[in-house]
């Protein structure tokens, strides 16, 4: 079974995204990034979701994954690696439901920031910095997803999107479904129809705008070296101007 496992972050990330866009240096953003060719539908490893409540450990570690693919390179995390770090930062012990408490997005991120996520040959995976933001600007969203690659959203999750998932439906508001947990998907792309494109137990997910206008609460950004060759990202900016 699907599990949740996102707590509300009890303090807001000190840096706020929209205080260091500068809009009139940046290109025009597109449509679309062209994320969602970079591994099959279903290819991205669930990571433990289905059995405990990992979904910010499994998402940071997805974002990694989108990373490193968007600049040619292949890293591969697997549940024990997943089951480790979700350990590490919430003292989750295997086998004691008790245990399985979840994370938020700032302690995740901190985590992410100072230690990094183990990939399967040991690895650690780290963020440089990290930034909190409006959920209801989807201009910024866009722009910080187009220029920084993965972007954390915190979720309310209703159980039509269960079934929808399921069906590989779009997200879509079902009027009088109850909410059913509260999650962690990182953002990769903007699709030419409009729809956003996340990440979620182990697989992509496509998002109707009505719907993740009324159900996403928390947006946090990342700054990741792992986006740079020579030091230039994929958009031509130098990790200074990131």
């Amino acid at each position: 079974m699907n599990k949740y496992g996102l707590n509300r972050m009890a303090e807001l990330p000190r840096m706020r995204f929209g205080t260091y866009l500068r809009e009139s240096q940046l290109p025009p953003i597109p449509a679309t990034f062209g994320r969602s060719g970079l591994f099959p539908r279903v290819g991205w490893g669930m990571l433990g979701n289905d059995q405990f409540g990992d979904c910010t450990i499994a998402g940071a570690m997805h974002a990694s994954m989108c990373w490193n693919k968007m600049v040619g390179r292949d890293v591969r995390f697997t549940t024990l690696d997943a089951q480790d770090d979700y350990s590490a930062v919430t003292g989750y012990v295997s086998g004691d439901d008790s245990t399985d408490t979840g994370a938020d997005m700032q302690q995740v991120a901190s985590y992410w920031r100072d230690i990094g996520m183990r990939d399967a040959h040991a690895n650690r995976h780290k963020i440089g910095a990290y930034l909190g933001g409006n959920p209801h600007n989807f201009d910024h969203l866009y722009a910080g997803c187009y220029l920084l690659g993965p972007v954390g959203l915190g979720i309310t999750v209703p159980k039509a999107a269960g079934q929808q998932f399921d069906a590989s439906e779009p997200w879509h508001i079902v009027p009088g479904s109850p909410d059913d947990g509260y999650h962690y998907v990182p953002l990769i792309d903007h699709m030419p129809n409009g729809n956003a494109l996340v990440v979620t137990w182990g697989a992509q997910q496509e998002v109707e705008q009505a719907w993740l206008a009324k159900y996403l609460h928390e947006v946090v950004y990342y700054v990741s070296e792992e986006m740079l060759i020579n030091g230039i990202s994929p958009q031509g900016f130098a990790l200074a101007d990131l």
